[in-house]
């Protein structure tokens, strides 16, 4: 796992949002987007909250981790105008 130092609270990464380009807030929310990253060619917009990847709830970073061995993650994001439903193609 890998961690970031906060004062004195430990907060855990999620290599997975790394991977796509993305970093996200507490509340899973994309506060910045790589451009040419996985996420930005999935349509992951700034400002999308995270809810589901792969049929998974998402209730913190930790939980944001693909399933092994698939080509494509489907991930569920909150916007403004209501839920939408992203595929997201990982290397192979």
């Amino acid at each position: 796992d890998v961690y970031a130092s906060r004062g004195t609270e430990r907060v855990e990464s999620a290599p997975f949002a790394e991977y796509l380009g993305l970093t996200l807030g507490p509340d899973l929310r994309v506060q910045s987007l790589e451009p040419g990253s996985p996420a930005e060619r999935g349509g992951v917009l700034l400002g999308d909250q995270l809810r589901t990847l792969d049929g998974v709830r998402l209730d913190s970073l930790a939980d944001f981790v693909p399933r092994a061995h698939a080509k494509v993650s489907v991930l569920r994001v909150e916007r403004e105008e209501g839920p939408v439903e992203l595929s997201l193609e990982r290397a192979g």
